[in-house]
């Protein structure tokens, strides 16, 4: 009997110890900011391509959007909108560029971008936006993002 107890407190030990999770080093956090800002540039560079499959390439099938007053959930309705707005290369070029990211690594699955920038013909519109990243069979990819105009409002109106 006293054999059985100590296998069974040995096999409950080694279990405990698989589940635990190892704590992140700094070299870990640094590999996955790292990863979640070659994602996050992508997706800038394709937008300013005018490249949607460029863009999409950064989201997950299941994205949740949020901004300019719209939500948008799933796959379909998500890259149906940004194939809309990247359909036709405008005239007049829409760049984008961020002035200021910022990564959080929140776990060994999960990281957050914040992130300002300025848009427009002539980077005329201020924006912020958060992204949450999960990492994926496919590599580190937005699971959700939020959308904000930060613009100074409108004096002429």
């Amino acid at each position: 009997m006293r054999w059985f107890v100590m296998a069974a407190l040995a096999a409950f030990a080694l279990g405990a110890c698989e589940s635990a999770e190892v704590p992140m080093t700094d070299s870990d956090r640094a590999g996955i900011e790292t990863a979640v800002r070659a994602v996050f540039q992508t997706m800038v560079d394709g937008m300013n391509e005018d490249d949607p499959e460029k863009i999409l390439s950064a989201y997950s099938r299941d994205i949740l959007y949020t901004g300019d007053g719209s939500f948008e959930e799933g796959w379909d309705v998500f890259s149906e909108s940004v194939r809309t707005a990247y359909a036709e290369p405008s005239e007049v070029p829409w760049m984008h560029r961020i002035e200021e990211i910022r990564v959080k690594v929140l776990s060994r699955d999960y990281a957050v971008v914040m992130a300002d920038g300025v848009s427009g013909p002539e980077y005329q519109y201020d924006y912020s936006v958060t992204d949450l990243f999960q990492l994926t069979p496919d590599g580190w990819l937005v699971i959700h993002e939020h959308e904000s105009d930060t613009s100074p409002p409108d004096e002429e109106g």
